[in-house]
This record gives C-alpha cells, structure tokens and sequence, in this order.
C-alpha cells in the first residue's frame, strides 16, 4: 500500500491537483484523469488488483476497470491528453528509484505469475512489466 500512496502523490503533484480530490468525488478533467492513470499504473505496473485499487482511491472495481482500458486505449492512438502526464508521472516514478524491469514468465497450471511478479516486486522495490 506503500507504494499506492507515492503513486496517489505522484499523480496529484502532475496534475496540480491533491490526493484528496483524486480520492474524492471531484469531476474536474485534471482529476479524472489523475485517478485514471493512478489506476492504469497501479494495476499495470504495480499489479495491484481491482479491489485494492478501487478502496483505496475510495471507488468501485468496475471504474477501475474503465480507467485501466480507456488509459490504455488512449495511450495506444498517443491521446497528449493522457500520454503526456502519464509520460511525467513515469518519469517522476523513475526518479523515486523504481526501476521497471520487463519480465517474461511462461504460464503454467503449477506457477501463479502473479506470485512471482509480486515477489520479485517486493524484494527489489521495482516496478514488474509483464511481457505476454
């Protein structure tokens, strides 16, 4: 929940707006789309589920779930309404020492990815992409 909370702070510092508002009912652009890219993040990078993301920004999964797919929908057609704060917020992740290490994990009935991707998170403090 740690790094949650830097991530809120992140986003909030980005978009010049406050963690309060992003947890609160605020529909102001800047603060949607705040919460929208700390869920893209939270649950792209940090592989926080849908649950933990949604309580913690105080909202359903179910919106978790629009911000991740509608964040990467616009990241994909390179939208600078979404591309260039999450492009700061990744930047401002990096210099808080997170590294992103890209990982390939074959998929098996025996090993869970996600155990080993929240491993690997927690002993090195980094930030796991999972290459599919």
């Amino acid at each position: 929940m740690e790094q949650l909370k830097m991530l809120l702070g992140i986003c909030a510092e980005v978009m010049d707006t406050t963690p309060e508002k992003i947890i609160g009912k605020e529909r102001f652009r800047k603060t949607v789309v705040a919460r929208q890219i700390y869920c893209y993040i939270s649950r792209r990078f940090l592989n926080y589920n849908l649950g933990e993301i949604g309580k913690s920004i105080n909202k359903d999964h179910t919106t978790v779930i629009h911000s991740t797919r509608f964040v990467a929908n616009m990241l994909e057609m390179d939208d600078p309404i979404i591309s260039i704060p999450y492009g700061k917020i990744m930047e401002k992740l990096k210099e808080n020492n997170y590294t992103e290490i890209k990982l390939s994990i074959m998929v098996n009935d025996i090993i869970n990815p996600n155990i080993i991707i929240n491993d690997i998170q927690n002993r090195y403090d980094c930030i796991i992409t999972p290459i599919y």
